[in-house]
């Protein structure tokens, strides 16, 4: 997978974090990844999403991938420290 922009590094990020992509590698910095930034990781917040309408559920869901969104920068910068990529 080509993670050569901060984008990418986030899209792949996001891939870990929704258990769509095995990242064995970098298991322990991942764990301490989504600790530091829970909105990643749907199972941080699902008790909030159980016994919503589908139009509150999407809504939930949104919130959260807009707050990572807006910390991507910081996501980014933070995964590179903790795997030593410059």
């Amino acid at each position: 997978m080509d993670v050569g922009t901060d984008e990418k590094m986030f899209q792949f990020i996001k891939l870990i974090a929704e258990r769509s992509w095995q990242g064995r590698k970098w298991r322990r910095q991942f764990e301490i990844l989504f600790k530091e930034y829970p909105e990643l990781r749907m199972d941080s917040y699902e008790n909030e999403l159980r016994g919503k309408t589908w139009e509150e559920y999407c809504a939930i869901r949104r919130k959260y991938e807009e707050l990572a969104e807006s910390k991507r920068g910081d996501i980014v910068a933070w995964f590179k420290q903790l795997v030593k990529i410059k």
